[in-house]
């Protein structure tokens, strides 16, 4: 399969930045309603044949931090770095701290991490020791001196909605404490911000056409009245050159057994119950999902065997006869 590089431009303001699976269900939808119930259920349950794989959606140009601790914040070399810097051993432990906390790479970070070109000894002198020869640490991302990073300038608010049974699709509840009840929910502002994510598949003229769909309806949940509002539009073709013993994960992935040597990898797993997005022939319906366990973004992953594509797409509910699938599938770079 190739991979694609595909553009989000805000066009409002949104609950949160979508993940693959949300970014899955939303296609999966534009599917049913532009090809029809029967042309998803097939490519759903042949998707082995014809598989599209999607990563989350990342600010322009970057990508989560890796779990590299292993090869570059180990023992040893925080030791060199303290002995040759002995007089900046506060400096050194305060950085550490806040690389811990980074969310992101750089693309041009994560390229020379990929071909194993990454300079280890200039990469901490620089995150640590701040010494700026060619890497450099600003907030939560970082970056090589020269690459074009433009930061996306959110706000987030907490605010106040009313409540909704989605048994009934009303704000009244079954008694009296449950009417007209009131909660707050975060909503982030942000001024034409650029987001990306990553597309594998084998057919990208498909996608076109879904993609302009989904500019004009948006993504995800509250979409409705307004929220997660995006313009999709594809950038190009792009190839990233791994020469690592390991694959490193873009994604949210539920594997399948025996794909992954765990005992190898470097990875955190989380937990969600989500729910199915309540159109209409789903009311009245519990519409939530089982209870599902997966690999988080930023893993560093060692496969068992070369596959053209990992992960599982399990069902997690069925209403009605209708299977809901949960997008597990990975995108590893």
């Amino acid at each position: 399969m190739k991979t694609y590089l595909i553009k989000l431009d805000t066009k409002s303001s949104f609950s949160s930045i979508p993940n693959n699976q949300v970014l899955f269900g939303a296609i999966c939808w534009a599917i049913k309603d532009l090809y029809g119930k029967e042309k998803l259920e097939s490519m759903l349950e042949n998707l082995s044949n014809n598989p599209f794989v999607l990563s989350n959606v990342y600010p322009k140009n970057l990508l989560p931090k890796f779990n590299i601790d292993y090869k570059l914040l180990n023992q040893e070399n925080i030791n060199e770095l303290l002995k040759k810097h002995q007089d900046k051993k506060g400096l050194i432990f305060t950085n550490i701290k806040k690389y811990n906390k980074a969310r992101y790479f750089s693309r041009g970070v994560v390229k020379e991490l990929l071909s194993n070109t990454l300079d280890k000894t200039t990469f901490l002198e620089d995150i640590l020791v701040k010494t700026s020869k060619k890497y450099q640490f600003d907030k939560d991302v970082i970056s090589i001196i020269d690459e074009n990073i433009s930061e996306n300038e959110m706000k987030t608010v907490h605010e106040m909605r009313n409540s909704l049974n989605r048994m009934t699709h009303s704000t009244s509840g079954t008694d009296e404490d449950d009417k007209g009840r009131l909660f707050y929910a975060n909503r982030t502002f942000t001024d034409q911000a650029s987001f990306e994510f990553y597309l594998q598949t084998h057919n990208i003229d498909f996608f076109i056409p879904i993609f302009k769909y989904l500019s004009d309806t948006g993504i995800g949940k509250d979409k409705s009245v307004g929220f997660n509002q995006f313009h999709f539009s594809l950038i190009d073709e792009i190839r990233f050159e791994n020469n690592t013993n390991y694959k490193y994960l873009i994604s949210n992935m539920i594997p399948l057994k025996n794909e992954i040597d765990f005992r190898e990898s470097y990875y955190d797993l989380k937990s969600s119950i989500g729910k199915v997005e309540s159109r209409d022939y789903f009311l009245g319906e519990d519409i939530l999902k089982r209870e599902i366990v997966y690999i988080t973004e930023g893993s560093v992953l060692k496969v068992n065997e070369e596959k053209s594509f990992y992960g599982d797409l399990p069902v997690v509910k069925e209403i009605n006869g209708i299977k809901i699938y949960q997008n597990g599938l990975g995108l590893l770079i």
